[in-house]
């Protein structure tokens, strides 16, 4: 007996979208792969996305015995607030084709192809997006690394917060670039870091990712360091520069190099849009079309609550 149409999209909802699909979207973006080890994608809910910064020092210092503290209130935190920004793969079935499925087997083979389509789709939209600004903050796209990562020569506002007021919101932005050099890229590295507190993850393109493993010596041809497990266990190559794995993304801009403390970075996911068919609007019938349309939907966005910590180069050759 064929399959109906809400017995089909209950196939996927339940089984297909909680089983490979989503590990499979995961796994295939490095970011995604390491920010997840390290506990950095939340899912959640509300009407935006919020996350509190470090802002300022609590007062102290040293002290006599007669000597009066410094008791004064100082905020040290504020929040940055992001909206959720949306994105959709669209799940077309053929009710010539719907009515030839009859079982749980013949439900599979059928949705394979499509499912992996709708799979890469939303990757490459995410990946594409993470490496992008959103036209500095006032597009529908992820609010990506870019912006996160300016220093107010783009974009003065981070998040709702005046990065000319909160300096700490300030990145660090390389828009020369140059000849890809090691030089180059330990300056980036050096204003990221504090103390032993560096960036983990650099993400950039395949042709820079190359040029590299031609100037590193041969041992720094791999991520050889235990902490880059996370990459090498999900089929990632890549360099090791210091202590930090540098990996190509499909997806990132040509010559620009992302350099990240992922500890500071979170992806949220919103918990009742976190790869869900649209079941407020349903399928749809196209006009004079013998099939129906529904939407996978996925809702996200981007925090840095450290870009003090992070740095891009951008115009690399």
């Amino acid at each position: 007996m064929a399959w109906t149409i809400d017995e089909m999209g209950a196939y996927v909802q339940d089984e297909y979208i909680p089983g490979g699909f989503v590990d499979q979207v995961y796994k295939g973006m490095p970011a995604f792969v390491r920010l997840e080890s390290r506990g950095g994608i939340k899912l959640d809910g509300g009407q935006n996305v919020r996350q509190s910064v470090t802002v300022e020092e609590l007062p102290g210092g040293t002290y006599t015995g007669l000597g009066n503290f410094n008791t004064s209130v100082v905020e040290t935190d504020t929040f940055i607030q992001l909206p959720w920004r949306h994105y959709h793969a669209d799940l077309t079935i053929s009710k010539t084709t719907l009515g030839l499925v009859s079982s749980r087997k013949a439900a599979g083979n059928y949705l394979e192809n499509k499912m992996g389509a709708a799979k890469r789709r939303l990757q490459k939209d995410v990946e594409t997006d993470l490496g992008l600004h959103n036209t500095w903050g006032t597009g529908t796209a992820i609010d990506g690394l870019q912006l996160a990562i300016d220093d107010t020569t783009n974009a003065t506002n981070y998040g709702q917060v005046d990065r000319s007021v909160v300096t700490r919101l300030k990145g660090n932005p390389n828009y020369t670039g140059g000849p890809v050099s090691l030089p180059m890229i330990g300056t980036a590295y050096d204003l990221a870091s504090v103390g032993n507190n560096s960036p983990d993850l650099a993400l950039t393109t395949r042709v820079i990712v190359r040029k590299l493993k031609n100037i590193l010596q041969p041992q720094d041809r791999m991520l050889r360091d235990s902490r880059h497990q996370d990459l090498v266990s999900t089929g990632y190559d890549g360099v090791q520069f210091e202590r930090m794995a540098i990996v190509a993304c499909d997806y990132f801009p040509s010559g620009t190099m992302f350099l990240l403390n992922t500890e500071y970075i979170k992806v949220f996911i919103h918990s009742d849009f976190h790869f869900v068919l649209d079941k407020k609007d349903g399928w749809k019938q196209p006009l004079g079309q013998s099939a129906l349309v529904n939407q996978i939907l996925f809702w996200i966005n981007m925090i840095c609550q450290a870009p003090r910590l992070q740095a891009i180069i951008t115009n690399m050759t």
